[in-house]
């Protein structure tokens, strides 16, 4: 009988013993509603993994393929095949870059230990990875120190190629429009280098920004930075390449050098040394006539006192 008083009792108080296991329902529930989505992204990112495979797997048969093909509609068909496969691939990587992103945000949602156990029991560690010892302050500044440094080292690179090359480019059209005056085609020259460079910085800084705004890993930061910056980078890179030779940039400098030396030497001719040399004699001719009128006017004043006399 006192047996089961005691169990009745220890039943009508179990519900105020404290449990380090216990959470509010608010909680409990964002931690069942985190741990089904992401593991729904999981399987979305499994997926598309899968399929990046197969995708891959064809184009390596594909072009290896090509290789053998020898006849004109062969090569076309296969051409045409890999082309095909080569969209699919691109699309299947921007839905993966896609869902990696949402099931990071998720995970955010809630901090340390709840984050690590759904990250460690849906198995997407790699995905999002773990909170090492929950200094969240610590290791959130050194992400911001990361993605500063990654930032700048990559819009510094780009913005001073694009300077470069819209460098490269004017060359030829201020030489031709400021009639190869050295000083006006290289302000003109360095105006254009700027502009190219403060807008292809200002472009690269924002989508970064973009791309890590809900939250990046910090060994993940140079990887989504540059997927942030593919686009950007790929017109840059055929603007490259479009770009004349080095010799024609060479030949243009050639040009505005010797229009500089013609310039120079008109300058030379306007002043001619015969005219210096007339304007000499004049004034050494002038000096001695004025000192024989002078001995004359001398001479007829003592000829005046000796009349007189």
């Amino acid at each position: 009988m006192n047996a089961f008083i005691l169990l009745f009792i220890a039943l009508a108080t179990a519900e105020e013993i404290y449990s380090p296991f216990k959470r509010s329902c608010v909680i409990q529930s964002r931690i069942n509603t985190i741990t089904a989505q992401t593991k729904a992204i999981h399987n979305k990112i499994r997926a598309d993994e899968q399929q990046e495979r197969n995708l891959n797997d064809s184009l390596y048969y594909l072009y290896r393929d090509l290789k053998y093909a020898t006849v004109a509609e062969d090569r076309a068909r296969l051409e045409l095949e890999i082309e095909a496969i080569q969209k699919k691939l691109h699309s299947v990587r921007i839905h993966k870059v896609n869902m990696l992103r949402d099931i990071r945000k998720e995970t955010d949602k809630i901090t340390a230990p709840f984050r690590d156990s759904i990250a460690r029991s849906n198995k997407i560690e790699r995905h999002v990875g773990l909170e090492d010892e929950g200094n969240f302050v610590d290791e959130r500044l050194k992400t911001q120190a990361t993605i500063k440094k990654v930032t700048s080292q990559l819009a510094n690179k780009y913005a001073t190629l694009a300077a470069k090359v819209a460098a490269q480019s004017n060359v030829a059209k201020a030489a031709k429009k400021f009639n190869n005056d050295a000083a006006k085609v290289q302000a003109f020259v360095a105006k254009k280098a700027e502009a190219a460079y403060t807008k292809v910085h200002s472009k690269i800084v924002k989508a970064i920004s973009a791309a890590v705004e809900n939250g990046v890993a910090r060994n993940n930061v140079e990887t989504v930075a540059k997927t942030a910056i593919e686009q950007i980078v790929d017109k840059l890179m055929m603007k490259v390449a479009a770009q004349p030779s080095v010799e024609a940039a060479d030949k243009v400098a050639q040009n505005i050098v010797k229009s500089q030396l013609k310039q120079i030497k008109k300058n030379v001719k306007k002043v001619t040394p015969k005219k210096v040399a007339k304007k000499s004699v004049k004034k050494v001719v002038k000096k001695p006539a004025k000192k024989a009128a002078a001995k004359k006017v001398v001479k007829k004043a003592a000829a005046k006192k000796t009349a007189k006399k």
